[in-house]
């Protein structure tokens, strides 16, 4: 079947599912470069294109972008962009990984680990401030312990 129409159409289904199953690809190809998909027709999901850069956008004010996966038959959040917060948020105990696996961050709600199976490095371009709200600070290292100061100052304070 091929349907074609100079004039912008409408297709109501008056009940039940609208299946598109086919042997080949399923595209879309909206000239106006903007494809919208609502779910009881409101709450609109749009994917806009822009020379090539392509947008996804929750029209809905303060609502999030939800990402899930199937992970070993169970259905798992990985992450989700959070709208109110204009935030990236990953689900607890999972990873952002970098290069493989060995080198990753993860938080579980109360801590957060930055793993590195090498160096690990922190370069500011200005003066930083570390602060530790609450207990100690360990240093546990199997080599040496390098404070290196520029202005030729180390000052420790109780």
């Amino acid at each position: 079947m091929l349907f074609r129409s100079a004039a912008a159409s409408t297709w109501t289904i008056g009940g039940g599912n609208l299946k598109l199953d086919v042997t080949g690809d399923i595209i879309l190809d909206a000239e106006g470069n903007n494809i919208t998909m609502k779910a009881n027709n409101t709450n609109p999901l749009d994917f806009s294109n822009s020379s090539g850069d392509w947008t996804i956008k929750n029209t809905t004010s303060d609502k999030d972008i939800i990402f899930n996966i199937n992970d070993n038959s169970s259905d798992t959040e990985v992450m989700r962009i959070v709208g109110a917060d204009s935030a990236l948020k990953i689900g607890s105990n999972k990873k952002i990984m970098f290069a493989d696996s060995g080198e990753y961050i993860s938080g579980n709600g109360t801590n957060l680990s930055i793993v590195s199976g090498g160096a690990l490095t922190y370069t500011s371009a200005a003066a930083s401030t570390w602060t530790i709200g609450g207990g100690n600070l360990k240093l546990d290292v199997t080599g040496d312990i390098i404070l290196d100061a520029e202005g030729n100052n180390i000052t420790m304070k109780a």
